[in-house]
């Protein structure tokens, strides 16, 4: 027959109700400067003309360089989805 273990538990000493008196402030609050008044916003009405003109880019002709460097991007990322995926499935 084996013996239970014991259960041991802990006192807990609950201080006894005393009402402690509130500390005493040692200075005595000062009057602060008074907050500077703000203008009232101002109404200004947007001009209708722009002030930077567009700039016109000619895209007639086609760079080759921007599809092979996407077809490589395209290519890269799906092989690293392709690692994630077997390294989380293993």
């Amino acid at each position: 027959m084996k013996a239970a273990p014991k259960k041991e538990t802990a006192r807990i000493q609950v201080p006894p109700d005393a009402k402690r008196p509130m500390p005493q402030s040692t200075l005595k609050m000062q009057q602060t400067q008074p907050m500077a008044a703000t203008p009232a916003p101002a109404m200004r009405k947007a001009s209708l003309s722009p002030a930077i003109t567009p700039i016109e880019i000619d895209d007639d002709e086609e760079d080759p360089m921007i599809k092979i460097l996407s077809w490589v991007v395209l290519a890269v990322s799906l092989a690293a989805a392709a690692v994630g995926y077997l390294a989380f499935s293993a």
